[in-house]
């Protein structure tokens, strides 16, 4: 077994069993690799795509997954990360207003206050007031989501990002064994193997 699989599955013995294990990656300006394209197309024909339209914030010195979708703050606090694996706690959505409390796991700073949050502008105003440095990225994104093994989700998403084009493979399981075979299966020309909130670090410095 490599060092790789048993990191992942050691980390199994720390977090519960509601945490996510994922392995995601981006690329640009290459063609879909053909069993990939014949996935989105099929589901494409039969309807079973999603769309949405978010707002990322993305602070500095932060590595959790914050979001406005739909007039919720939704919140997903990444655990751990190696090897492109990472793990991320049970996603709570908040809906303003919410006690500013609700966020102490994620900023530190703002721990015991007991303000209130009344919506997403008066976040990125107390934001500013604590020192965190922030940017707000908006994308686009078309999903299908398809059951690629017994235990394992794939998520196939054509994203737009400040307006450029972006592919987008997630590996969904709850144990890390589930994600281990279809990781190593995934083989694109130009890809990277990373998170949201890293890809979008990566695409503002324009690499």
């Amino acid at each position: 077994m490599s060092n790789s699989r048993k990191r992942l599955r050691n980390r199994q013995r720390v977090y519960d069993l509601g945490c996510t294990y994922e392995w995601r990656v981006f690329w640009s300006d290459v063609e879909l690799i053909p069993p990939l394209k014949q996935i989105f197309m099929l589901q494409m024909l039969q309807n079973n795509q999603s769309w949405s339209k978010d707002k990322y914030l993305v602070v500095e010195g932060c590595t959790h997954n914050l979001k406005l979708r739909q007039g919720s703050l939704q919140v997903k606090k990444l655990l751990d990360t190696w090897d492109g694996y990472q793990i991320f706690a049970p996603k709570k959505s908040l809906r303003f207003p919410f006690p500013l409390e609700s966020l102490a796991d994620v900023f530190i700073q703002m721990k015991g206050l007991s303000r209130k949050i009344d919506d997403f502008r008066s976040l990125t105003l107390m934001l500013k007031e604590f020192g965190y440095h922030y940017d707000l990225i908006d994308i686009e994104k078309k999903r299908c989501k398809v059951q690629w093994k017994p235990k394992t989700a794939l998520d196939l998403d054509y994203l737009m990002v400040e307006g450029k084009p972006y592919w987008s493979i997630c590996l969904e399981g709850k144990k890390p064994k589930h994600l281990l075979s279809p990781s190593e299966k995934i083989s694109l020309t130009e890809h990277c193997v990373e998170g949201y909130i890293d890809f979008f670090r990566r695409i503002k410095l324009g690499a």
